[in-house]
């Protein structure tokens, strides 16, 4: 067989044909490799060098604003989806899934991912994408996408979807209702009644957002709404009801937490801890979900004048801080799976929070002694 390679190899040279992968994998194994796969190879050889051509070739700050978005886009959809899967196991393996607080967890850890997903494929897919002539068409009207649109007309939208916000607006009111369960889980005794209404809450959080995305994909396909209408309805759910309930009972949470002396188990402990992390880390991502909204709103407004060569240059500068209060979304969202394996990894749990680890209460364990020792 080495035998039969080398004289190939001889033949390949002679016949004077550039060295390349594709063409040394035809001489070494045809006709055993056919030609489908053979074009297949250099098609995705192909795929590659434009690939990388996009990325070096970027000339304005918006492209390479753009470039780096995509970038860390697909960063953070990697990490979330390694992270975020081995928090369910480890929630799963642990029985903390046992604790209503982190069952509910496990909800904002798929649509974690599934936010990062949608983001992704809508900046994939936006008619301004430098790689959308490498990928095939798609058209989904949940998620904006168009290629035929044209590139400036996305400025109505934004960077982030309807699906993108929807499913941002679901982990905010998801936080809320981790919130309003620490509140539950300090004020009802009766085990049955306090998991009952935590999921109430739960299913009240993610009902809400599925409600606004289902009723913007039936008014766009019948008699669309103004921008304006939309940015006030996402704004009150998204925003201001999810704000309202962290506001309230995460203050409520934390005097409760800073006033008793009662003794927790371990895993509630964690709870604590983790939901003071989660309901900060929530009302940073919050804020700048605002501004990627009100810039969002602005980049709208741009778009509509019709002296658009005027603020040119404005309109570059308002969607590259689009652009970067998107990836500082994601970065920020990216935090609250590290939260988790911060206060569940026994490396970590004993120094984070040492005020609140007082409250954990210790098994004891005693052994049985002969009377003699005991005396």
């Amino acid at each position: 067989m080495i035998l039969v390679i080398l004289v190939k190899l001889c033949d390949f040279g002679e016949a004077g044909e550039p060295f390349t992968e594709v063409s040394l994998v035809r001489a070494i194994l045809l006709p055993e490799v056919t030609q489908d796969l053979v074009a297949r190879m250099e098609e995705e050889a192909g795929v590659v060098e434009r690939l990388v051509e996009v990325v070096v070739g970027a000339e304005s700050l918006l492209e390479v604003v753009r470039v780096a978005t995509i970038i860390a886009s697909t960063a953070f959809l990697l990490l979330s989806f390694a992270t975020n899967l081995y928090i369910i196991i480890n929630i799963c393996y642990k029985k903390r899934i046992q604790v209503c607080y982190f069952l509910v967890f496990l909800v904002i850890s798929l649509l974690h991912t599934s936010y990062f997903a949608a983001t992704l494929a809508s900046l994939l897919y936006s008619p301004c994408s430098p790689l959308l002539p490498l990928l095939p068409t798609l058209h989904h009207p949940s998620l904006h996408i168009s290629p035929e649109q044209g590139c400036r007309e996305e400025g109505a939208e934004g960077v982030l979807p309807p699906t993108s916000r929807a499913a941002l607006g679901a982990i905010f009111l998801t936080v809320a209702a981790l919130t309003v369960e620490r509140f539950l889980s300090s004020s009802i005794r009766t085990p049955w009644l306090r998991t009952s209404t935590s999921l109430l809450f739960l299913l009240t959080a993610l009902t809400c957002p599925a409600l606004t995305l289902a009723f913007r994909v039936l008014t766009d396909a019948s008699s669309p709404l103004s921008v304006e209408v939309w940015f006030g309805v996402e704004v009150a759910v998204y925003v201001i009801l999810p704000l309202l309930a962290l506001t309230v009972f995460g203050t409520v949470n934390y005097c409760r937490v800073s006033l008793t002396n009662r003794l927790l188990p371990t895993h509630q402990v964690q709870a604590v801890k983790l939901n003071i992390g989660v309901t900060v880390t929530a009302n940073l991502a919050i804020f700048l979900f605002l501004v990627e909204r009100c810039l969002a709103l602005w980049l709208h407004q741009l778009l509509a004048r019709g002296d658009r060569a005027a603020v040119g240059q404005v309109t570059d500068l308002v969607e590259v801080a689009l652009l970067l209060c998107t990836v500082g979304v994601g970065g920020v969202l990216l935090l609250l799976p590290l939260l988790y394996l911060c206060t569940s990894s026994s490396c970590t749990r004993r120094c984070c929070c040492p005020a609140i680890n007082q409250l954990e209460e210790v098994e004891v364990r005693y052994t049985v002694v002969a009377s003699e020792e005991a005396r």
